[in-house]
């Protein structure tokens, strides 16, 4: 037995090991025991969910499926364990806005969290594991693995050539969108506003990495990198697209050249924290002026100036993480979950019994067929519950998919969350990824957004499939007019 398979079967017996050790605290005890203190089973959790990505990366399982389910499991360590890493002054800081309206029991529950937290993690625990046996069982059967890609990749056999011109074609729409925005009123061309980037991205940066010369192309490709990275963050005020996008390359690279792309790595967190300070100053200025005056220019100016006042700030070091928008991201989630656990301790906690799920079944039925269509989107709703917003000024939060499931069945959380990681599983699984394979780089980009699971579960699962469909029935056009 070589290196390489001892070090792979001592992983797997580290994993079996943490897991029988956290399952035997957590259903033996109730509460934190000599050995066992919150700091050690936050490390051990950490640990046990670290190690699917580490065998993932270093075992030769990159030909198998994608690594959506490891990526995931990672998203939610980060979402509901990084809040134990901070300070509690500094974490009474970020959320001085929501502090200040909360009465005194208020402030004890929220900060209960960060000392009373056993419940929180055993059920967070219960939660990833649940999701990736789910995940682990579909993985299991061979007859799924690249199911969809066998079935189609021959029919769209493109070459380097094609991936260079449909990445140029999205990347015209791109600025298309962004120059005349009142296109995007149009319902159909604003819901594919995301894939049509994501999708330039992922042509061009799969061209950039396997094309061997073209170096004039690949200079291209890296200006127009640049240039719809400040496009979109300008467009939306929002830092979600760059993110996906710098993932998505981070992902492609992995995938094709089997090493870690640690720029792409450290872009994601320049990204999400430098920038998170500017989208804040820009949004409050861009929403002082009058909606039909926000043309692309005036959004550009204005974007510009943001940039001026921060760099000020940063001189002055003034700027230290200003509006603390990175600290919530990165922990509200968190507390929300935490709020529905001591309400449902309480028996006062409404659960929804399945209806954030019912758009699963119902959105093939389109909304003008049904004017009074449940909705898909629970996030001011999910604000009020956790009480993070107020009836009189209520804020839209991110139901987190571990947030949901406990939300809509309590105690039998772990029920929704298998069934979530079958359906990452079978995503996972359906396509073998192959690095100029145009239907893998579709499959792709449609399910990126997966791995940033912060919204309910059926409204991402739908944009998975439609976005697919979006791309399959464009790939399909242009083959019948290009590739006779």
């Amino acid at each position: 037995m070589n290196k390489s398979n001892i070090i792979n079967k001592s992983l797997t017996y580290l994993f079996f090991v943490t897991n029988i050790t956290l399952l035997s605290n957590f259903f033996l005890v109730s509460d934190y025991t000599f050995f066992f203190q919150s700091k050690t089973l936050i490390y051990l959790i950490v640990i046990t969910f670290m190690i699917p990505s580490i065998q993932y990366y270093f075992f030769n399982k990159r030909d198998l499926y994608l690594p959506i389910g490891e990526i995931i499991l990672i998203f939610f360590l980060l979402a509901y364990i990084a809040i134990f890493f901070y300070n509690v002054d500094y974490i009474q800081k970020s959320y001085t806005w929501m502090l200040n309206d909360f009465s005194i029991s208020q402030k004890k529950t929220f900060f209960s969290l960060l000392d009373k937290d056993f419940l929180y993690l055993k059920y967070f625990y219960l939660s990833c594991i649940s999701f990736y046996i789910g995940f682990v069982l579909v993985s299991k059967i061979n007859i799924i693995n690249g199911f969809f890609s066998n079935k189609v990749e021959k029919y769209y056999n493109f070459s380097e050539k094609d991936l260079f011109f449909i990445g140029s074609f999205f990347l015209i729409i791109k600025l298309i969108n962004f120059i005349f925005p009142e296109i995007n009123n149009y319902k159909f061309i604003n819901n594919f506003k995301s894939i049509t980037f994501l999708f330039y991205i992922s042509c061009f940066w799969t061209f950039f990495l396997i094309n061997k010369k073209n170096y004039l192309k690949k200079i291209f490709i890296i200006l127009t990198f640049f240039l719809c990275f400040f496009v979109d963050i300008i467009e939306t005020g929002s830092q979600i697209g760059i993110t996906l996008m710098f993932v998505l390359m981070v992902l492609i690279y992995w995938l094709i050249k089997k090493k870690i792309f640690f720029l792409g790595i450290f872009l994601i967190f320049f990204s999400f924290y430098f920038f998170q300070d500017i989208k804040i100053e820009y949004r409050t200025s861009l929403n002082n002026i009058r909606e039909d005056l926000r043309k692309p220019f005036f959004k550009i100016s204005n974007y510009t100036n943001n940039i001026y006042r921060n760099l000020e700030l940063i001189k002055k070091n003034e700027l230290k993480n200003k509006n603390d928008v990175s600290n919530v991201r990165l922990t509200i989630s968190s507390y929300g979950y935490y709020k529905l656990i001591d309400l449902n301790k309480n028996n006062q906690l409404i659960l929804k019994n399945g209806e954030t799920y019912q758009n699963l079944f119902l959105f093939i039925i389109p909304r003008f067929l049904w004017k009074n269509k449940p909705v898909s989107s629970y996030g001011i709703e999910f604000g009020l519950v956790t009480q993070i917003t107020e009836k009189e000024a209520p804020t839209s939060i991110n139901v987190s998919w571990i947030s949901e499931a406990f939300w809509n069945f309590g105690y039998l959380f772990f029920i929704p969350m298998i069934i979530k990681g079958i359906f990452v599983g079978l995503i996972s699984i359906a396509v073998n990824y192959r690095n100029n394979s145009i239907i893998s780089i579709a499959w792709l980009t449609s399910a990126i957004h997966l791995l940033i699971p912060e919204s309910n579960f059926s409204l991402m699962s739908i944009s998975f499939i439609y976005q697919l469909i979006f791309l399959i029935i464009f790939l399909t056009i242009y083959k019948l007019i290009f590739k006779k």
